[in-house]
C-alpha cells in the first residue's frame, strides 16, 4: 500500500527554453511553449517540429523541486516518477543532474496521451492507495483524474485510489486540486458533532460568497478569465471567481488521519467557484434574483468542487440581501450533503458513515409519475433538500412551511401534481422525524 507521485518536467520542475514549432501551410512559423501548446488546436496543413525538445535547458522551479525531493525522501524513489510528454528522457535526466537535483525514473511518453496509458499500467501493476500529480497543464490533470476514476470503477471491490493534483501556475505558484473534501467529510461524519462541523464548513463558504457579491473581494479569491474554464460559463458576460487554496481550513488533526490523506501544506482545502451576473433580466417583472449551485469543478482542477451561480437585477435592493444569503446557504449546504453521501450514487447503506436510517424513505421515485417528482424523491436528493432548508428554519414547523412553499412553486409551474406534492411532503417530513431531533432542533440543523 503506497502513494504514487508523478511530476511533469517542462514548466513544472523547470522553466525551459524548449518550444514546439508549428509550421503553417502558408510557411508561417509559431513557437509555442508547453502551456501554449496545451491549448493548441491543429489546423489542416500544420506541421509540428519538436526538435527543441531533444535537449533541456532553463531554470528550476524551486518549490516543485522541493516537493519532488520530499516525496523521494518520504515515499521512496521507487514511488516517484518524472513523466514527460517529451520523446526522450535523457535530456531531462542530464539537466536535473547538472542542477544537483535528486532524479527518480524519468518516463518519456512522446505525447500527453501517453501519460494516460502509462498511469493505467502503473495502477494495474501496483497496489497504490493514492496518486499525486504535479502538472502545469490542466487538461493533463483532468485526463489523469479520469484514468484513476476509470480504474476505481473497473475494480469496485478494491479500495478507491484517491487522486490529488497540484497545478503549477506561471511564475511557479502552486494551486492545489484535491478530492480532500470528500475525505474530510468522511472523517467528520464519524464524529458525534458531524452535522455541526459540516454546518460550520458550509457557513464559511457562504460568508465568502456574500463578500464577493458585495464587491468585497478577499485576498483568498481570484478573478478568473473564461479561458481558464473547461466548460462554458452558465451566463455569458458574468464575473467568475475562484477561492484560492487554503481559503477554508478544515481543522483536521494530522495525527488522526492516514499520512496519505493529509498533507501538512496542502491537505486542507476545497475548490469553490462563483459566477455573478448583476444585470440579469427575466420576463417576470417580479424577478429580483436567482441562485443555483452544483458539485462541479469549472476549471477541471478538482475531483469535487462547488460552483455557485448568482443572478440579480442591476438595481438589487439592499433589503433583499438576507433572502439572497439564505438561498446561497441553502444551495451550498445541499451540495455538501451530496458529498457526505459517498463517492457514487447507489452506494447506499454506510457510505461515509451514513447508516440505514439515513437511507430509509417512506416513498420512492416509482410512487410518482412526473420527472420532477421522481427527482425530488431520489434517495440522494431527499436528505440534500432537507439539509439545505434546515439552514433557514428555527423549528420543525418552520421547516415544514419552507417545504410547502418550495413544493408549491413546482405545482404552480405544473411540474408536479397536488397529489405528488403530498407524497413528497410526507416523505420528507417522515425522514425529518427519524433523523432530526426535535428537542434539539436548532443544535442539529
Amino acid at each position: 500500500m503506497s502513494s504514487l507521485y508523478i511530476f511533469d518536467f517542462d514548466d513544472t520542475l523547470a522553466n525551459t527554453n524548449s518550444h514546439v514549432r508549428v509550421i503553417r501551410k502558408n510557411g508561417a512559423v509559431d513557437r509555442l511553449d508547453s502551456r501554449q501548446f496545451a491549448s493548441y488546436r491543429p489546423i489542416p496543413g500544420d506541421e509540428l517540429d519538436f526538435a527543441e525538445f531533444t535537449e533541456a535547458s532553463g531554470t528550476l522551479i524551486d518549490d516543485t523541486v522541493d516537493e519532488l525531493e520530499n516525496a523521494i525522501t518520504k515515499h521512496g524513489v521507487g514511488n516517484v516518477y518524472i513523466v514527460t510528454a517529451r520523446s526522450e528522457s535523457r535530456p531531462v535526466e542530464q539537466f536535473l543532474q547538472s542542477m544537483g537535483v535528486s532524479v527518480p525514473a524519468v518516463v518519456a511518453t512522446a505525447g500527453s496521451e501517453g501519460k494516460a496509458t502509462w498511469l493505467t499500467k502503473q495502477l494495474e501493476l501496483n497496489n497504490y492507495t493514492s496518486v499525486y500529480v504535479y502538472e502545469d497543464c490542466r487538461k493533463n490533470i483532468t485526463m489523469l483524474k479520469d484514468i484513476v476514476e476509470a480504474y476505481n470503477d473497473a475494480f469496485p471491490k478494491k479500495p478507491d485510489v484517491t487522486y490529488n493534483a497540484i497545478c503549477i501556475l506561471p511564475g511557479g505558484q502552486q494551486r492545489v486540486i484535491e478530492s480532500i473534501v470528500r475525505g474530510y467529510i468522511r472523517l467528520l461524519l464519524e464524529k458525534k458533532t458531524q452535522d455541526k462541523r459540516l454546518q460550520a464548513f458550509s457557513n464559511s463558504i457562504t460568508r465568502t460568497v456574500m463578500q464577493i457579491f458585495k464587491g468585497q473581494i478577499p485576498q483568498s479569491v481570484a478573478v478568473l478569465d473564461e479561458e481558464e474554464l473547461i466548460i462554458d460559463p452558465d451566463i455569458d458576460g458574468s464575473d467568475i471567481y475562484e477561492f484560492y487554496p487554503g481559503s477554508f481550513p478544515l481543522a483536521i488533526d494530522p495525527e488522526t488521519v492516514d499520512e496519505d490523506f493529509y498533507d501538512e501544506d496542502y491537505g486542507n482545502q476545497v475548490a469553490v467557484t462563483v459566477e455573478v451576473d448583476k444585470n440579469a433580466s427575466r420576463d417576470d417583472k417580479s424577478f429580483t434574483f436567482n441562485v443555483s449551485a452544483s458539485d462541479k469543478s469549472t476549471t477541471g482542477m478538482a475531483n469535487f468542487g462547488i460552483h455557485v451561480v448568482i443572478e440579480t437585477i442591476s438595481n438589487f435592493p439592499e433589503q433583499m440581501l438576507g433572502s439572497l444569503r439564505n438561498e446561497i446557504a441553502n444551495s451550498i449546504r445541499h451540495e455538501l450533503e451530496h458529498v457526505s453521501q459517498g463517492p457514487a450514487v447507489g452506494q447506499y447503506g454506510g457510505a461515509f458513515g451514513r447508516g440505514d436510517k439515513y437511507w430509509t424513505f417512506s416513498a420512492s421515485p416509482e410512487d410518482v409519475t412526473s420527472d420532477s417528482a421522481k427527482y425530488l424523491l431520489k434517495p440522494e436528493e431527499i436528505p440534500a433538500h432537507i439539509r439545505g432548508y434546515l439552514q433557514n428554519s428555527s423549528s420543525i414547523e418552520q421547516l415544514e412551511s419552507n417545504f410547502v412553499e418550495f413544493l408549491d412553486g413546482y405545482v404552480s409551474k405544473n411540474l408536479v401534481t397536488l397529489e405528488e406534492k403530498g407524497v413528497i411532503l410526507n416523505t420528507w417530513l417522515d425522514w425529518v422525524e427519524r433523523n432530526i431531533n426535535r428537542k434539539n432542533f436548532k443544535k442539529n440543523k
